[in-house]
């Protein structure tokens, strides 16, 4: 028991020792934000992008001292919002809340360089589900596969992403 107690007080030694230079490091950087921050959602107001990020911004604000405000830009296939985000200077005030679905469209477009966009905060997942109607010829993903190669065509799908 002494053991280990000697090995993490060792350890929460040199913890608190490596962040003591810390706030020397914090001093020499201009203070951020020291305006609004700006967060585009490409998509309409009152989904689900644009409400969780407005709950985002609201904690935000007091802890930061700065507005930050929610600007949708929809349409375009997201292409908008990010020739917003990218014609704007890269210097931390203009953030965008994007999702793999979006990412994956500029990709396709090969108009906007994901290259030069700096990933700041994870905001959450979701999972996908395959649904199919309770009259459909299949049960599993295997039968549809099969059904899809036996009907070429027939098969149609729909998703509210990519």
């Amino acid at each position: 028991m002494t053991t280990h107690t000697a090995h993490r007080r060792t350890l929460l030694k040199g913890l608190a020792t490596s962040l003591l230079p810390l706030p020397l490091g914090l001093r020499a950087q201009a203070a951020y934000p020291n305006r609004p921050i700006k967060i585009i959602v490409p998509l309409p107001a009152s989904g689900a992008a644009d409400v969780s990020v407005r709950i985002l911004a609201e904690g935000m604000q007091g802890p930061l001292g700065q507005s930050i405000n929610v600007d949708n830009r929809p349409g375009g296939a997201y292409q908008i919002a990010m020739q917003q985000l990218t014609g704007s200077p890269p210097d931390g005030y203009t953030l965008i809340h994007i999702n793999t679905s979006m990412c994956a469209v500029q990709q396709a477009f090969k108009r906007i360089d994901l290259q030069k966009l700096t990933p700041v905060a994870h905001m959450g997942s979701t999972d996908g589900v395959l649904v199919a109607a309770l009259n459909a010829p299949f049960k599993t993903v295997q039968e549809m596969v099969a059904w899809a190669k036996a009907n070429p065509g027939r098969l149609t799908s729909g998703t509210i992403g990519l």
